[in-house]
């Protein structure tokens, strides 16, 4: 069995790979820039060295800026995959709506989707669906989701 066996995980997974990738290019940036001001500092390359792998051995400065982008990019991806798989589509126009959860302070998008009432699954952010790929205002954390309407 694949491990990604709908359209929709592939595209999340999709996403997600984009987004790694631009964290690595970040992270390189960041790296060379590191190196170039140490050099302009007069340090030399040996404390450099010494320095970076200091730094990537305790989890500090541009490491642990990496690791923060790297967790926040899986946490996304993470919920993203949860939506789709438990909202998947079932061709037969079913209708959801969007529900807010109780206990979460509401961005204005996550109000905007429940004000929007009762439409079909395609209708709604979700990874695959619409360019935003899940995104909301909150991100990361939204506590929100998507419910069958029962008739």
């Amino acid at each position: 069995m694949p491990l990604l066996t709908t359209a929709r995980e592939k595209n999340i997974f999709t996403v997600f790979a984009k987004r790694a990738g631009t964290i690595y290019d970040t992270f390189q940036a960041n790296l060379e820039d590191y190196i170039l001001r140490q050099r302009a500092l007069g340090v030399s390359r040996e404390e450099i060295v010494r320095r970076l792998i200091a730094d990537a051995n305790n989890g500090q400065h541009i490491f642990r800026e990496l690791a923060g982008d790297i967790e926040k990019e899986l946490d996304i991806s993470l919920f993203q995959g949860f939506q789709a798989s438990s909202n998947p589509p079932d061709g037969s126009g079913a209708l959801y709506h969007w529900e807010l959860d109780d206990s979460a302070e509401h961005c204005d998008s996550c109000l905007y989707q429940a004000s929007r009432g009762d439409l079909t699954i395609d209708q709604f952010p979700i990874p695959s669906n619409q360019e935003t790929h899940g995104e909301t205002n909150c991100e990361t954390y939204c506590k929100c989701t998507l419910v069958r309407t029962e008739v």
